[in-house]
């Protein structure tokens, strides 16, 4: 018979037996809780191939083309400022010391502008500063259509049309650089092949067609065909998104640039190179009229024989670059050339030597030109960091471009209106610009001659 002391015992081993029981239920009801609730999805990866260049197809070379058209206007425009400065002076009488001014100013801002253009095409608004820089661009070239005084061609042409020029300048350049790899070189060397392009056409349609419809429709003409060929590039350009760590804010500078040494001597031989490459490109007309005694249409044709003759250059530098020495070796070469070149012009005594002389110029104008922007983007280690980094090294040349004409005149007007000293000025630093671009070479490279850079 059990006594109280076991009955108490049965009825808290019970009581502990309903607890467990509650305690198993409640645990499975929380883990099938916890299998009914979804889980939160893991962060979605990147596709690095959204981030590979295809180097190739319909929308790749479409940003060549893009650079193209954009270069034509961007650097041919300028050009054209040889014809102007012979009606400024001669037509419109104004000061012939003053007139060179508007003309530096304009390529000043070109260069200057590129890092704002260059660091807003790297932040995604490229078609935006397109359309910002094709606007003054445009409208500033028909405002000089009307201008009658200095300081007006100074408003219209130096500077309206000159920040225009320098906001179209670098939209390519992460365009193309984002969507080539293998054939980064040859694709930035074909969209530069503008230029020279450029450089025919917008001179050719002022000088051609001033006599017989005058100046301004001349001018308003040439505006025309910048719309139609930034309109175009408008059209075509797509930017291909590339990879940048999350939630970065980029300075408008990327100062981490110029702790790099390659890069430091690269932004002093381009400065060194800019200071001293405009002398000839100024004074054809001069020398051809002052010294060979040449007529106005044979030395206007100098000037076109030169940037004609760089076009195959462009586009045979970048495929030597790519295919066969490297994008560093290939631009040592090119400067080296250009600043040997000016040897031939110190010789120039007869109109065929100085054709002669055009033609080597405009090679070696061609080929250093045309591999510059690939120079740049390979010392350019973060994609995300091209457009801004090349319009760095622009705006750096855009204080040597403002320099080099007056300083050419200075040694000109130093020695008698004798073109000797100039000549040589421009040929000892073109070689030394080479000479600190091989050491940016040789610092990648080592003392390793023979490897393809």
């Amino acid at each position: 018979m059990a006594t109280a002391g076991d009955i108490e015992k049965l009825s808290k081993s019970a009581e502990s037996c309903v607890v467990a029981v509650y305690s198993v239920k409640s645990d499975s009801n929380d883990s099938l809780a916890s299998l009914n609730t979804p889980s939160p999805s893991p962060p979605p990866e990147l596709d690095v191939r959204e981030f590979v260049p295809p180097d190739g197809g319909f929308i790749a070379w479409a940003q060549v083309v893009v650079g193209f058209l954009t270069n034509a206007v961007t650097w041919g425009f300028p050009t054209m400022f040889g014809v102007y400065q012979h009606y400024y002076i001669s037509t419109i009488g104004m000061d012939a010391t003053a007139v060179p001014w508007i003309g530096s100013v304009q390529i000043f801002l070109a260069y200057f502008m590129c890092t704002v253009s260059g660091r807003l095409s790297d932040a995604g608004y490229a078609k935006s500063t397109l359309l910002a820089g094709a606007t003054l661009a445009v409208l500033g070239t028909l405002a000089t259509s009307f201008c009658t005084r200095f300081w007006q061609v100074m408003l219209a042409q130096g500077i309206c049309t000159g920040l225009g020029l320098g906001l179209t300048a670098t939209v390519s350049v992460p365009a193309i650089s984002s969507y080539f790899q293998k054939k980064r070189s040859i694709a930035l060397s074909i969209s530069t092949t503008g230029t020279s392009v450029g450089g025919g056409i917008f001179p050719a349609i002022v000088q051609y067609l001033m006599p017989k419809i005058g100046f301004a429709w001349a001018v308003r003409c040439a505006a025309l065909v910048a719309f139609v060929l930034l309109a175009n590039a408008y059209v075509l350009l797509k930017p291909r998104p590339v990879r940048r760590g999350r939630g970065e804010k980029e300075p408008m500078v990327d100062w981490a640039a110029f702790k790099e040494l390659p890069y430091n001597l690269l932004a002093v031989s381009s400065f060194l190179f800019y200071w001293a490459a405009y002398f000839a490109f100024y004074y054809f007309g001069t020398y051809a009229q002052d010294v060979l005694h040449l007529s106005y249409a044979s030395s206007s044709s100098v000037l076109i024989i030169s940037t004609a003759s760089g076009i195959p250059m462009r586009v045979a530098a970048g495929f030597v670059a790519d295919y066969y020495l490297g994008t560093l070796n290939t631009y040592v070469l090119s400067i080296v050339f250009f600043g040997a070149a000016h040897f031939v012009w110190m010789g120039a005594s007869t109109a065929p030597a100085l054709y002669a002389f055009a033609v080597l110029f405009g090679f070696g104008t061609g080929a250093t030109q045309g591999i510059w922007p690939g120079t740049v983007v390979a010392l350019t280690p973060d994609p995300s960091k091209v457009g801004v980094r090349f319009g760095m090294v622009c705006t750096i040349a855009a204080f040597a471009a403002l320099a080099g004409p007056p300083t050419a005149s200075a040694i000109l007007q130093g020695s008698g209106g004798a073109y000797l000293g100039a000549q040589v000025w421009a040929a000892v630093v073109i070689l030394v610009a080479a000479a600190i671009m091989a050491g940016a070479r040789l610092k990648l490279s080592g003392r390793r001659l023979w490897v393809k850079v």
